[in-house]
């Protein structure tokens, strides 16, 4: 049965694919850094302790994240980041979010990097994940006064 490409049928089949070692991918060391950096510390760690911990004003230290790190994270608010502490909803909402979702994507990039995965594209989940909503069509300006919305303006 003949393939989709006239020059692969010249040339045969093309040999298994051997991925790059990772201390030969130096821009790839950054990326892996970055992602398990982001999966062992941020996701897992300082924003959980954000989930775990409701009201850090009144508390009783959990077993994840460790003590230190829930005395780091709240001085950190205290000292520089005081909607780290306030904890609004919107704010929840983000961590969930992260922990949910990226951690699983962090992961996934990590072992992706590392063994030279190249089996991810624009069509496959790990990518969805990433975007933050859907396209929206262009569909030329209306201008306010025609919809009935009130700009505040007269």
């Amino acid at each position: 049965m003949p393939s989709y490409s006239p020059f692969i049928d010249t040339i045969g089949p093309l040999p298994p694919r051997r991925p790059i070692p990772l201390r030969r991918r130096r821009v790839d060391l950054v990326f892996v850094a970055f992602f398990a950096v982001n999966l062992a510390f941020v996701t897992y760690m300082v924003d959980l302790e954000q989930l775990v911990i409701r009201d850090p004003g009144r508390f009783s230290y959990p077993l994840w994240p460790p003590r230190p790190l829930i005395d780091l994270v709240h001085w950190w608010g205290r000292t520089y980041d005081p909607l780290l502490l306030a904890r609004p909803a919107f704010f929840r909402m983000t961590i969930w979010i992260d922990v949910l979702l990226f951690g699983p994507f962090y992961a996934a990039a990590v072992y992706a990097f590392v063994r030279g995965r190249q089996r991810t594209h624009p069509g496959r989940p790990g990518h969805l994940l990433m975007l933050s909503g859907r396209p929206r069509r262009r569909r030329g300006f209306i201008h306010p006064s025609r919809t009935g919305v009130r700009t505040g303006r007269r």
